[in-house]
């Protein structure tokens, strides 16, 4: 029985990655990236590594569902003829749907999943904000939030917030909720080179 081995690639760039990891990366030799739009890509590139991306999937999907259905087919179709290791952002556990439907399939399709660590971006977000969260916090997707989610007595992260429209379904929602002067924190590229942080009125 073959294996999918599951290599998270991390929430930023190179310096971030454990050497374990860009090592297991470099030695792979049947390698898939969820996608290319990661800052560990361009090292790879010029350690001329040879890859299978998942991009041209998300180009023609027209749902995040179909997306990774189709993923998932592709890679279970690849596994039964060899080992594979599939790199995706962040850790593997941690808000990577194909992650669950590949484990979740496994047994069934007759293949192994194993997890390969891989730093989660909470830790980069944490820090880009500059706020302690020793009395907890929410961790929210942007993508099912509900005005019934939100908490004044929590600090909140929302992810998955990937372009203007899903920016904005997120800020409607929070005006509902809390008062249009509070400020909020913006984060983009947590953890890497071009890291930016910002603060920032709701209403605007």
């Amino acid at each position: 029985m073959n294996t999918i081995n599951i290599i998270g690639l991390g929430s930023s760039d190179i310096d971030s990655m454990p050497v374990g990891i860009f090592k297991r990366i470099k030695s792979s030799e049947n390698l898939f990236l969820r996608t290319e739009d990661h800052p560990v890509v361009g090292t790879l590139r010029e350690e001329n590594l040879e890859w299978t991306a998942f991009d041209d999937v998300y180009e023609s999907s027209e749902t995040f569902e179909s997306t990774y259905e189709e993923i998932c087919r592709r890679l279970t179709e690849a596994v039964q003829s060899a080992d594979v290791d599939y790199a995706v952002p962040g850790h593997p556990l941690f808000y990577e749907t194909t992650t669950e439907l590949l484990m979740d399939r496994a047994e069934n399709a007759g293949y192994r999943v194993n997890i390969v660590g891989g730093q989660s971006f909470i830790d980069a977000v944490i820090s880009a904000v500059e706020v302690p969260v020793n009395d907890g916090f929410q961790l929210l997707d942007a993508s099912t939030l509900k005005i019934e989610d939100l908490s004044h007595k929590k600090h909140t992260i929302i992810t998955q917030v990937y372009d203007l429209f899903s920016l904005s379904d997120v800020k409607v929602t929070l005006l509902d909720y809390y008062p249009p002067e509070m400020n909020v924190k913006i984060v983009t590229a947590a953890g890497g080179s071009d890291e930016m942080a910002y603060e920032t009125p709701l209403h605007e």
